[in-house]
Parts: C-alpha cells; sequence; structure tokens
C-alpha cells in the first residue's frame, strides 16, 4: 500500500511538472508579427579614415533574415561560417541561402529589407514568429569589403512567457574570416585556414592599414542599429473552423519564391489582436480591442477571425518583403468569444495606385577643382524631376565626386615637367 501511495505520489509530481512546462512553453504559443527596421550609420564623419567615395560608394547590400527554431543557424559568433554566410558577407549574393531555405530544419519565415545606396539610411521588413520558432537572424554587408557584414543571430523574441514589444540593438562590424583583406577596397585574399567570425573593433586587426583601425578609440562608433517592434498577434478564435489558405503561405506563392513557409493551417483560424496605433492588417476602425471584448454591435464589434481579414500579399511599398492586407466588399459573418453573430460590409478597395518610379535630370556639369596646386576633388550634381511612389525606383545619388589636379600647376622651378 505505501509503494502504491508513493507511485501515484510520483507519478502527479511528475505530470505537474510537464503541465507547468506546457504552460510555459504556451505563454507565447501564438503568430506574432513583428516589424524590424535597419538603420545605417557609416557616415565620414564617424568614419573619416578610408571612407569609400566613389567606385562604389559607401553602401549596405540588402537585409537577408530568417526567424526559426533554435536548431536553426544561420550564422554564429566564434563560429566558422558556413557557406552560404561566405558568399552572402562576400559577395551579397544569396542564392546559396535560398537554396538552403527550401529544406532546412527549423525554419520558419524568411524576410528581407532593401538595400541602402549610402551608409546613412534606414529599410524596414516585416517578419513573423511563433512559439516554436520564436528566433530570428539576419546579416546585412557592408559595401564595400572583403567579407565585413553587420547583424544579429540567434535573437529570441519571447522572453519568459512573453513576447517582447519593442527593443533597440547597436550594431558593429563583423569579419565573416574567410578573406584576409585590411582594406574597404581590397583585392580577394582568401584566408587560409578561415578564421571564426568575430568582431572588428578600433585596435583589431592591430594594422594601419585596417580601415577601422582607430588607436585613439576605445571603442568604434556605432555604425549601424535595429529596431524590432511587434506589430500585431494571433490567437485561437475558440470553436471557429479556418476555411482559407495560410497567410504566410499566400504571401510566398505571390512573391513567387516557391517556399510555402512552415507554419501550419491551424494559425489561419487564429483571430487577430492588434497591438500597435495603426495595424496595417486591417482597417483602424476595426482594430478597436475594447469593442471587440465587450462584444458591441455594429459591423467592427466582433472579433476577427483571421481568414475574414483578406490577408493576402501586396506588392511591397519602400521595403522589399513588406506585405499589407486586401479585403473585398462581400458581406459575410463573424462570431465572438461569446457566441454573437453579427454581419459587416467591408469597404471595397478601390484600384491599386500605379507604381512610379524616381525621374532625374542628366549630370550638370563639373565644378572647378578643389585645389589649383596638387590633388583635389571635383563634383557635379544633378536634380529630381520626379519623386518615387508607391514603390517604385528610389531616386539614384544625385552628387558625383572625382579626384582632379596635378603637380603641374604648382609652380615649381625645381623639376622640368615634359
Amino acid at each position: 500500500m505505501e509503494k502504491r501511495t508513493r507511485f501515484l505520489l510520483s507519478t502527479c509530481s511528475v505530470l505537474l511538472v510537464l503541465m507547468l512546462q506546457k504552460t510555459r512553453a504556451n505563454g507565447c504559443d501564438s503568430l506574432t508579427k513583428y516589424s524590424l527596421t535597419f538603420h545605417g550609420e557609416w557616415t565620414r564623419d564617424r568614419f573619416p579614415k578610408m571612407y569609400p567615395m566613389y567606385r562604389p560608394p559607401a553602401q549596405w547590400s540588402k537585409l537577408l533574415g530568417r526567424s526559426h527554431s533554435r536548431r536553426y543557424r544561420m550564422w554564429e559568433m566564434d563560429k566558422p561560417a558556413q557557406k552560404a554566410a561566405q558568399q552572402f558577407a562576400e559577395t551579397g549574393i544569396s542564392n546559396m541561402f535560398d537554396d538552403e531555405s527550401r529544406n532546412a530544419s527549423g525554419l520558419f519565415d524568411v524576410f528581407l529589407g532593401a538595400s541602402i545606396s549610402e551608409g546613412a539610411g534606414s529599410s524596414t521588413s516585416q517578419l513573423f514568429v511563433d512559439g516554436k520558432h520564436s528566433q530570428i537572424s539576419f546579416m546585412v554587408r557592408i559595401v564595400p569589403s572583403p567579407d565585413w557584414f553587420v547583424g544579429v543571430h540567434n535573437l529570441d523574441l519571447c522572453e519568459g512567457e512573453t513576447w517582447v514589444d519593442s527593443l533597440t540593438i547597436d550594431l558593429g562590424p563583423l569579419d565573416t574570416g574567410t578573406d584576409d583583406g585590411y582594406t574597404f577596397t581590397s583585392p580577394n585574399w582568401p584566408s587560409e585556414p578561415h578564421a571564426n567570425i568575430h568582431r572588428l573593433t578600433a585596435r583589431d586587426p592591430s594594422h594601419p592599414a585596417n580601415s577601422f583601425f582607430y588607436p585613439r578609440y576605445e571603442t568604434l562608433p556605432r555604425i549601424a542599429y535595429v529596431s524590432v517592434e511587434k506589430v500585431a498577434e494571433y490567437v485561437r478564435a475558440a470553436g471557429w473552423r479556418a476555411t482559407g489558405q495560410n497567410p504566410l503561405n499566400e504571401r510566398a506563392a505571390a512573391s513567387g519564391r516557391g517556399r510555402a513557409n512552415s507554419v501550419g493551417d491551424e494559425f489561419y483560424s487564429k483571430t487577430a489582436r492588434d497591438v500597435s496605433k495603426q495595424s496595417n492588417l486591417f482597417p483602424p476602425r476595426e482594430a478597436s480591442r475594447s469593442r471587440m471584448e465587450a462584444g458591441g454591435g455594429g459591423g467592427a464589434g466582433g472579433t476577427l477571425a483571421a481568414t475574414e481579414l483578406g490577408i493576402t500579399a501586396a506588392k511591397p511599398t519602400a521595403v522589399s518583403g513588406a506585405w499589407g492586407a486586401d479585403v473585398d466588399g462581400k458581406t459575410k459573418k463573424r462570431t465572438t468569444h461569446a457566441g454573437k453573430r453579427y454581419r459587416t460590409r467591408r469597404h471595397h478597395r478601390k484600384g491599386s495606385k500605379k507604381t512610379r518610379s524616381c525621374k532625374v535630370t542628366a549630370w550638370g556639369e563639373w565644378t572647378p577643382c578643389s585645389k589649383t596646386c596638387g590633388f583635389g576633388v571635383r563634383a557635379r550634381k544633378r536634380q529630381v524631376m520626379r519623386e518615387a511612389r508607391n514603390g517604385g525606383q528610389p531616386c539614384p545619388n544625385l552628387t558625383k565626386e572625382d579626384v582632379c589636379g596635378t603637380m603641374k600647376d604648382c609652380g615649381w622651378h625645381y623639376f622640368s615637367w615634359s
């Protein structure tokens, strides 16, 4: 009898522990949408040494990101870079990552940010995570450079049992360890053997030719930072059956990438809860949480089922990878958690606005050389004739600089110039 009692107590203890663990695991058990903005601060004032002015000027590649579980590794500090990370850091080409994403274990969502044509600027992308895939990683190549980049790896957006509302992370230059070049424009010089991914600091590598070598600094100035903000969560709609396609799969299909996201269709039967002031998932008037919880009458009062938000892949606005929501003009039924039904007429969205790319004038004349003796700089400019709209091609650089001058114009008489 005593043994049986001990066995029952032991079994109950194990079950209690498992239930508590499951409760903790379910703390972030929702499909959650985040907005990620990359901010480049690579300017000549902050990094004057060898700052690239032309061929090519200082700029940033596209942002390449993944949301994933703990099993997936895009890259990792103090570890050798995989072939895909090496290719992207050295060339900005991502086809190895693209091929990998078709069968990678633990991969959830793929997100992209537009390239930035200058050292200072920003780009925004949006991504999805869930309770089993709560981590994100991304890379942005420093252009030009041998194999340098900035990024984040294995950042968990679920802290404890809740999703992070917002955060900001400072970024510094990283060396992939696959090229021994010291300067931004070094020729290809493969490392043999490869080193681990490591930080570039003001004193390491300790060589005057290093473009980031500033021995008077304790630390390098911030070259970039990233801000992440929660946009919306999808929570389960009790007693509601989904009859549509997964919104993430729709986005993948519309983008032409061919890879359906690994998130299950059960998430598409969840309701959307707005967690920002202006979510682009549905019209602001339908995002009133107080009215939704109260179950008040009217079309916007009921809880919105995700399949009824009409989420489809939309044309990117300012950023590659961004997407929004379209709604139709049909009358549909909605059910609140209390079981009440409402009939709501969606407003028909008018035709999409036409994309318009930036248009500029031809280059103007060169300015006089900044020096009459020795080597200086000359510049020429062009003007914007038409700004880009609705996701069109952004304006190119409006100023171009070039080296000019000669020592022959100095009026020296010590040499006989031929």
